[in-house]
């Protein structure tokens, strides 16, 4: 699992079935391959030690 800090809101699929939204300005706890589909595109960023302890993180 990866934290992600989402920059747009986007949906996307961590198992290929399920689609979830993730909203901009949200930490969110999610499995790899889809973090890094979210950091190459440009709508997710990895959050800073900071922001990870005081966001409300969002665990899948």
């Amino acid at each position: 699992m990866t934290l992600v800090k989402m920059i747009e809101t986007r949906k996307g699929s961590e198992d290929g079935f399920t689609v979830k939204q993730y909203q901009r300005g949200e930490i969110y706890d999610i499995r790899e391959g889809l973090a890094r589909s979210f950091f190459a595109a440009g709508f997710g960023i990895k959050p800073t030690k900071k922001q990870e302890k005081y966001f409300n993180i969002k665990r899948s």
